[in-house]
């Protein structure tokens, strides 16, 4: 078995492949949006997730730009699951924070949310093949659960077109993340899901990362930059 200090870097050393491979890539540089290059993003992965058709100036166009977020109520998918939705972008909100890292393989990815609960375990973007109550037909369930190396945790990162943009499919149902103004949930918070990939990416299927001026915010109960490296 490995040593926690081996394991540590091998975790660090994938993460920031990662984050190589994205950068040369173009996905780091979220150019659309004007944002400067920060060395806290290079350095950290940590990001702000945005979907394209939903950022306020392009398909919804309501002037409102608005991420990926969570929070620490169960989901309509059932116990051990919390709401994932999208919802007016802010920097200040923990659970808007997202960390999208290699988990012991070089092709899918995990991705972690910055808000933990009270007996500190990670949350991971993760999705079934259950249409919960309340969501759209065609659909599966997208949420936040307890790490894990199932399969519905990990997440297969595609880039689309050159403008810095990327589709994001859950390995266990092959569907891809997207979203919804239809039905929203309380608070204007708009439902996530997976739903059937296509040649073509619908609008809402296509994602990219967005930093703000800062890194994120402090809290008691959010993953260390260096924990988790």
């Amino acid at each position: 078995m490995r040593s926690a200090a081996v394991a540590w870097y091998s975790r660090r050393m994938k993460s920031l492949a990662v984050v190589a491979a994205l950068a040369l890539l173009g996905v780091l540089a979220e150019a659309p949006l004007g944002t400067a290059p920060k060395a806290y993003a290079a350095a950290d992965n940590w990001f702000m997730i945005v979907n394209d058709y939903y950022d306020g100036t392009y398909g919804h166009g309501d002037g409102t730009m608005r991420c990926l977020s969570a929070n620490m109520q169960t989901s309509p998918s059932g116990p051990g699951t919390h709401y994932a939705y999208l919802v007016a972008c802010n920097p200040e909100a923990h659970a808007q924070w997202w960390h999208i890292v290699v988990d012991e393989g070089d092709f899918d990815q995990v991705i972690e949310n910055w808000l933990m609960d009270n007996d500190d375990y990670l949350w991971e973007l993760s999705s079934n093949q259950t249409t919960p109550p309340g969501g759209f037909e065609g659909t599966y369930g997208v949420y936040t659960a307890r790490n894990s190396a199932v399969a519905g945790h990990r997440w297969s990162l595609r880039l689309w077109t050159s403008q810095y943009r990327f589709t994001l499919k859950n390995q266990y149902s092959f569907y891809e993340l997207s979203s919804s103004h239809n039905y929203p949930y309380d608070y204007d918070r708009y439902q996530v899901f997976v739903s059937r990939p296509r040649s073509t990416p619908a609008d809402q299927q296509i994602w990219r990362q967005y930093r703000p001026t800062s890194g994120p915010p402090s809290c008691t109960h959010c993953a260390s930059f260096m924990r988790w490296f």
